[in-house]
């Protein structure tokens, strides 16, 4: 659920907001996690050439937020939620309460 904050670090207030009422809506819990994904995807080339860690944090530091990138991503996200199995979905949320869990 974490994942989303990455860009509101860089938007500003109206795509801040937006963004958490997409994270919101979703009727499932794992919409953040998709949004998240979606950020990643969309920024795939630059993640794919780091070559460590660091550089990965580097570029998700560097990613902005327009209000109409974050309409492609909301769309994304939409879309492959829609596309992912129950069963994978369900497996998803156990993966992430795990985590969670040994996090607290």
């Amino acid at each position: 659920f974490w994942s989303p904050t990455l860009l509101v670090r860089q938007a500003g207030v109206t795509c801040a907001a937006q963004l958490w009422d997409h994270v919101f809506a979703q009727a499932h819990p794992l919409g953040g996690a998709f949004l998240g994904l979606a950020v990643l995807i969309a920024h795939r080339e630059a993640v794919m050439e780091c070559e460590d860690t660091d550089g990965i944090v580097k570029v998700i530091e560097g990613i902005t937020c327009a209000p109409s990138a974050l309409k492609d991503l909301c769309s994304s996200a939409r879309n492959m939620h829609r596309q992912t199995p129950p069963s994978s979905l369900a497996l998803l949320a156990q993966l992430i309460n795990a985590e969670d869990s040994l996090n607290a």
